[in-house]
């Protein structure tokens, strides 16, 4: 048993939680997931308010809520230690041809560490295609699928990299095409 002196804490347990403490302190919903709008970090975009598991977005599995949770916990703690000197630009990640989201919503390059997971679902049942992802009209990712399901979430991993070769770019796309 360890204590841990903070403000509030707020656990969802459940399945699909109930968003009236996030409605009422500001934070976006997605219109799609019911989950609050995120970025990189995992805040949302009221200032130090960070959100994880499935008040983002239902999980199939248990490991990318902990992993989640783990992010968005440290995250929290850097921003309370070193607070942002200010709002740096975010790039949109936009959801195309059969992607129906993605979390994050949105991303600051500057924040990205080695490597930052994309997470999303699709709109139906794809076989033999492919998930891609855009920087501007530039394809940086290309992975062929067997068979995509929107059940199963997928995910895509950006590098730190891959953000440095690309300065400037003003949105990022993930979709699916054929394989």
């Amino acid at each position: 048993q360890r204590d841990f002196p903070c403000d509030t804490l707020l656990l969802s347990v459940g399945l699909l939680p109930e968003n009236e403490l996030s409605k009422s302190a500001g934070v976006q919903l997605s219109p799609v997931t019911g989950g609050a709008v995120v970025n990189e970090s995992l805040q949302t975009g009221v200032e130090g308010i960070f959100a994880c598991g499935n008040v983002l977005h239902v999980h199939d599995l248990v490991d990318f809520v902990s992993e989640e949770s783990a992010l968005a916990g440290k995250n929290a703690a850097q921003y309370i230690l070193q607070p942002p000197a200010g709002g740096a630009a975010e790039i949109p990640v936009v959801p195309k041809g059969g992607v129906r989201y993605t979390v994050p919503f949105r991303i600051n390059p500057g924040k990205v560490g080695t490597a930052l997971a994309v997470r999303f679902r699709v709109d139906a049942v794809y076989r033999n295609r492919a998930v891609c992802v855009y920087f501007d009209g530039d394809c940086v990712f290309r992975r062929k699928a067997r068979i995509l399901t929107p059940g199963e979430m997928e995910t895509v991993t950006l590098t730190k990299a891959t953000f440095d070769a690309h300065p400037g770019v003003s949105a990022i796309t993930v979709s699916i095409e054929e394989g």
